[in-house]
């Protein structure tokens, strides 16, 4: 799934007078079914018949305004509450400051206010998905699943009445990234897995989502059999939505899946192909993920034993890369360049970096403490250990697993 909070709620202005007020009428039917069926609410509505009804809930035809004007009479509530037009400028307040993660504590009374008047699943399902982002957002996980959870009973029965897969797909990444929080894998599982067997027909993007996100909690989880699976799985999902990027990146784990549980030669074929597409699709090759994909290319070379041409490829994407504004990935692959080839001016270079990134030059300094013991310069050895004062040794292997 996402690995970011998703809390756009823009599905509710495009939503019809039909479908709202199918969803105020199926709620309250929870409550008492006979009174509020549509041929119950024609008997309140005189004025429209229950065949008309009918075709308007069903979003057959549109809503006249003088029946609009009957229905909420009917409905007891105000034509802009029915148009949800009382809490608009409010809600869009609200997830401006859940999107900025500023000002949450207002953001959170301002939702407090308004969540009595809500109606239907949609508009609470908005609410509750802006009110578990509040909570995530100030590191309140608990508080974020139980909210979040609500929302996906909501967002279930949106589906179940519209077909309408983003809700789902919003609550499901959600509480995927708020268990992650509390290392919670088993209640991913549980969830992820629920979903996949409950719900048929699924848009392809989601049903890739859902297998990439089992994918990488069986790996959290140690159980590399479903890794690998679920790894293919989202592949072949994938290749349905279609797209240069989104093949790419489907190719791309399953490579990557392949190198990180030693199934090298494998691993590398696939980057191989992987490599090919890129050729074949250079706004791809020349995006930062491509530098990525090409830097775990190299990986692989190395580990497989191929260790001379995933230097020289480390060194042609250096020569790529300059000039660009990728400095994340370009540090990487100057430590990988310092790691492989046992290159110490390259981790000097890292060092002088400017944009380095903290965690890259204290990499850099590690590697730069290890030069200095087996040359047993006491002296450079100092220098640098203060400068990256009390930092944690890693060993070259682990230092390049974080490449």
């Amino acid at each position: 799934m996402e690995n970011r909070i998703l809390n756009n709620g823009g599905f509710v202005d495009t939503m019809s007078d039909g479908r709202r007020l199918k969803e105020i009428l199926e709620e309250r039917a929870e409550s008492d079914k006979h009174a509020w069926s549509v041929a119950a609410f024609a008997i309140r509505v005189p004025s429209i018949s229950e065949s008309t009804l009918y075709r308007i809930v069903n979003e057959q035809r549109p809503m006249k305004p003088q029946e609009k004007r009957a229905i909420v009479q009917a409905l007891n509530i105000s034509i802009e509450r029915f148009d949800m037009k009382d809490v608009e400028k409010t809600l869009l307040g609200i997830q401006a400051q859940v999107e900025f993660n500023v000002n949450l504590q207002a953001a959170l009374s301002a939702a407090q206010k308004i969540m009595p008047l809500a109606l239907g699943f949609t508009e609470k399902f908005v609410l509750l998905n802006n009110f578990g982002a509040i909570h995530y957002r100030e590191k309140n996980y608990i508080l974020a699943i139980a909210t979040w959870s609500d929302a996906l009973t909501l967002a279930e029965k949106i589906y179940s009445l519209f077909g309408e897969c983003e809700p789902l797909y919003m609550a499901v990444s959600n509480l995927t990234l708020a268990y992650a929080e509390v290392n919670d894998f088993y209640n991913v599982a549980k969830l992820l897995s629920s979903i996949e067997s409950r719900f048929n027909n699924l848009p392809a993007r989601f049903s890739a989502a859902v297998a990439y996100s089992l994918a990488i909690n069986a790996k959290r989880l140690g159980d590399e059999e479903t890794y690998e699976a679920k790894m293919y799985e989202q592949y072949d999902f994938y290749q349905q939505v279609g797209g240069e990027r989104v093949l790419a990146v489907a190719l791309h784990n399953v490579a990557y899946m392949l190198y990180s549980i030693g199934k090298l030669m494998e691993s590398v074929e696939k980057f191989e192909e992987l490599y090919s597409f890129l050729t074949e699709h250079p706004t791809v090759r020349k995006s930062e993920y491509g530098f990525i994909m090409l830097k775990d290319y190299a990986k692989a070379l190395v580990r497989a034993g191929r260790k001379q041409e995933g230097i020289q490829l480390i060194h042609r994407l250096l020569n790529e890369v300059e000039g660009r504004l990728f400095h994340k990935v370009k540090g990487k692959l100057m430590l990988l360049d310092a790691i492989y080839s046992k290159n110490s001016e390259r981790a000097k270079e890292v060092l002088e970096l400017k944009e380095a990134l903290t965690e890259h030059k204290l990499m850099a300094i590690q590697i730069l403490m290890k030069e200095s013991a087996k040359a047993n310069d006491a002296e450079s050895l100092m220098r640098y250990y203060e400068i990256g004062d009390a930092i944690q040794p890693s060993s070259d292997s682990e230092m390049e697993a974080k490449l």
